[in-house]
């Protein structure tokens, strides 16, 4: 994923999206803001970014999407903050085949639809 494929399209009655600060490991992959997060592993203190057709219903624990850059470097651990996922948040993805949203009908009919990250 990249810089922002993921934004905040409206906060329904928050007003402000909470936000946690999350711990991301050294040498690890950067987590650039508007990316989805996820635990590294069950029980870590750690966020990695999501992968490619996640998150899957039984493994992947998904934590939100990425508010800030990571600030981990090669030798020390860092963190990022991440908006909470809430169900007033309408999030607004890029598309990775804009072809398959450039009619109004072929967009309606995603809006409310659950789709894997890719």
């Amino acid at each position: 994923m990249a810089f922002n494929d993921v934004k905040i399209y409206t906060v329904g009655a928050l007003g402000v999206v909470p936000t946690t600060r999350w711990q991301t490991e050294a040498n690890a992959t950067a987590i650039l803001a508007g990316e989805p997060v996820k635990l590294k592993v069950a029980g870590s203190p750690y966020v990695i970014p999501l992968a490619d057709n996640e998150p899957t219903t039984s493994t992947t624990q998904v934590i939100g999407i990425a508010a800030s850059n990571s600030t981990q470097t090669a030798t020390a651990d860092g963190y990022v903050e991440v908006y909470t996922c809430a169900p007033e948040i309408t999030w607004a993805c890029k598309a990775t085949t804009p072809a398959n949203i450039d009619t109004l009908s072929e967009l309606n009919a995603l809006i409310g639809d659950r789709v894997l990250f890719d």
